[in-house]
């Protein structure tokens, strides 16, 4: 489900962090993991999405992913293997989370250390629980943006009968990519050249003869590929799944970027609900704006089942557990927790690093998976929050701390700080 991406929001501040490099070990912080009660009731889930990372992990493809941002192969893998087996040895949400305390620590980007004086967490609830003290991490981290996506459903054809005229493409034989699946340009005579443009494709009709199915307007096709995966309903109550297969190699931009430098919107007005109503307002201006992104994603059928989208480690996402992260910066297929606000409600819960995009670039940005049809997509459209992202990993001994794949910082690892019941502390909400 890798795309260019991912949310309608996610690519407005990408032209500043474009070719910066952030290949950088994670260090340690002296903050404790807190309540997990919430993700011990809802371990089902957990468990599910650990257990895609850990196929991910027995293929011979993840060797070559790692080491990765200071992290091994059996560092990675033996963290979700050990949290797997504390949801299921575990008793209680509390049990878990003290557990969890005492044996793994939590990792940070350098780049998203800083100096300044503690901010309170976005949920605004303590991480340690009534009757603990408080750590105040040293050094402070800085925020993280959160964007969030989704897998559309929508009504389709599988050939052009009016209104679905609108096609999505499978992947072209003249794309030339590298080996690790990057768009290098169209394949000509002379060489390689830029592949066409979003424009070009569509008014010269570049791609005939590779149409998947038909949607109803232009906008579904947009946002299809912007998600990177799409399910299509068909006549008969038939299904068809769509994944990402790949992209062009022109630059990607946003519809809300567009706008807001048109001045059509402001940032604070953007949202995927604002952006459709807009062009359904008005719709003889919807090109005009959609191809100020020149780039181009195809797509390949895929299995139908009752599983997420497959992501960039080729396992099925699960809603809410899932998230996409620069491939470059941060441990694939890595549990992290994540502190937001969805909704404006506290959002805060383990997820795994399942997925990548190409709007995504950089150590302070990560889009969470809302899960499939409508209502993710609302709630997807509206995530643009800053929060707190800390990566878990097990505690390493001491006499381990300099080697390869244990980055050695200089900041002590978090005292276990034990998590005791308090009838007047309420649970962390999702």
């Amino acid at each position: 489900m890798w795309v260019m991406r991912r949310t309608i929001l996610s690519a407005l501040a990408v032209s500043s962090l474009a070719g910066a490099s952030y290949a950088s070990p994670l260090v340690p912080i002296n903050q404790n993991s807190g309540n997990l009660i919430q993700d011990w009731r809802e371990r089902d889930s957990l468990k599910q999405s650990i257990a895609y990372s850990l196929q991910y992990f027995e293929g011979p493809k993840s060797q070559e992913d790692f080491p990765l941002a200071g992290v091994s192969h059996s560092w990675a893998k033996s963290s979700l293997e050990r949290l797997r087996a504390l949801l299921d040895a575990c008793r209680s949400g509390w049990e878990f989370s003290n557990q969890v305390q005492r044996e793994f620590q939590l990792y940070v980007h350098p780049d998203t250390v800083v100096t300044r004086p503690s901010v309170p967490s976005p949920s605004n609830t303590p991480t340690p629980l009534s009757g603990t003290t408080p750590l105040t991490p040293a050094p402070q981290l800085g925020s993280i943006l959160y964007t969030a996506y989704f897998e559309p459903v929508y009504e389709a054809r599988t050939k052009p009968i009016p209104p679905f005229i609108y096609p999505l493409y499978s992947l072209p034989p003249d794309l030339v990519v590298d080996k690790k699946g990057k768009a290098l340009g169209k394949s000509t005579p002379n060489g390689i050249v830029p592949y066409p443009t979003r424009q070009e494709i569509e008014e010269g009709g570049l791609l005939k003869g590779l149409e998947l199915a038909y949607l109803g307007s232009a906008m579904e096709v947009f946002l299809a590929q912007v998600q990177g995966s799409v399910r299509l309903t068909l006549p008969e109550g038939r299904e068809l799944r769509l994944g990402y297969a790949g992209k062009t190699d022109r630059p990607y931009r946003s519809l809300g970027q567009a706008l807001i430098q048109a001045g059509k919107m402001t940032r604070k007005q953007v949202s995927l609900e604002s952006i459709m109503s807009y062009f359904q307002e008005h719709p003889e201006e919807f090109n005009t704006y959609a191809y100020q992104n020149e780039s181009y994603v195809f797509f390949a059928p895929k299995p139908n089942t009752p599983e997420g989208p497959r992501g960039s480690l080729g396992v099925p996402l699960t809603a809410k557990r899932s998230f996409a992260t620069d491939k470059t910066v941060f441990p694939y297929g890595a549990i992290a927790l994540v502190d937001t606000q969805i909704e404006g409600r506290p959002f805060r819960r383990l997820m795994l690093n399942q997925d990548t995009g190409g709007a995504i670039i950089g150590p302070s940005r990560a889009d969470l998976f809302m899960g499939t049809g409508p209502e993710a997509g609302q709630i997807a459209g509206g995530v643009k929050n800053p929060g707190k992202f800390y990566f878990l990993l097990l505690k390493q001994p001491s006499n381990q701390a300099s080697t390869p794949g244990t980055p050695n910082t200089g900041i002590d690892p978090a005292p276990s700080i034990k998590v005791t019941p308090s009838p007047n502390e309420p649970l962390i909400q999702h």
